[in-house]
């Protein structure tokens, strides 16, 4: 089970970069915070920034792309099986944490 905050915010980049050549894009911002539980015991606390540009296709559809900065800090051992690779990884006291790059795509069916 997965519990989590979500924090997004958008931006029209018409508005942003006073063009109307960009009327219907956007950039979406997350910050997310989840913690991954097994049964009654928490495997980890899973950090993603997403940073992603997206398109309007028409009223309440939405598609967008972009890259993310995952951050895993666990007291599991296991709890590295969620990630296949970390750029940069380390231990401090009890907890071991790992970094690793993704990339997002979504879609959204209705307005923001």
């Amino acid at each position: 089970m997965e519990l989590g905050q979500d924090n997004r915010i958008l931006r029209d980049l018409a508005d942003r970069w006073r063009n109307s050549k960009f009327d219907s894009y956007f950039l979406r911002v997350t910050l997310q915070f989840k913690n991954v539980q097994e049964g009654r015991t928490a495997q980890s606390l899973d950090n993603i920034y997403r940073f992603m540009s997206g398109k309007d296709f028409i009223n309440e559809f939405k598609m967008y792309t972009g890259p993310s900065l995952n951050l895993l800090i666990s007291k599991q051992e296991e709890a590295n099986k969620y990630t296949w690779y970390s750029i940069i990884s380390g231990a401090i006291r009890d907890r071991s944490w790992r970094v690793w790059l993704g990339i997002s795509v979504g879609m959204q069916f209705f307005s923001h």
